[in-house]
């Protein structure tokens, strides 16, 4: 049997998914881990990095990195988890 495929609702056409709708969630404590990526992705880059060298770090690509420092998109869980991974070993040891 073949499998149905996804009617459009949107009047345009261009697809199933709705205009700001989230296509991951929060798993976790991702605006804390947001702030942090800010504080070392902002000018003056006090710490040294920017959102090009994030994202060649993470093996990412630099728009999605971007999408997240601007609030526009949200990592999968297993993807937060990483993020969060990659900031505590870019901690300062105390």
């Amino acid at each position: 049997m073949a499998k149905a495929k996804a009617k459009s609702s949107r009047d345009d056409g261009r697809g199933h998914w709705p205009a700001g709708k989230r296509r991951h969630v929060d798993a976790g404590d991702w605006q804390q881990t947001l702030s942090e990526l800010r504080a070392i992705g902002e000018p003056p880059r006090r710490r040294g990095i920017s959102q090009r060298a994030m994202a060649d770090d993470m093996a990412l690509s630099r728009k999605t990195i971007w999408r997240w420092l601007a609030g526009i998109d949200l990592p999968d869980a297993a993807t937060q988890k990483a993020v969060r991974a990659w900031l505590a070993k870019r901690r300062p040891r105390a």
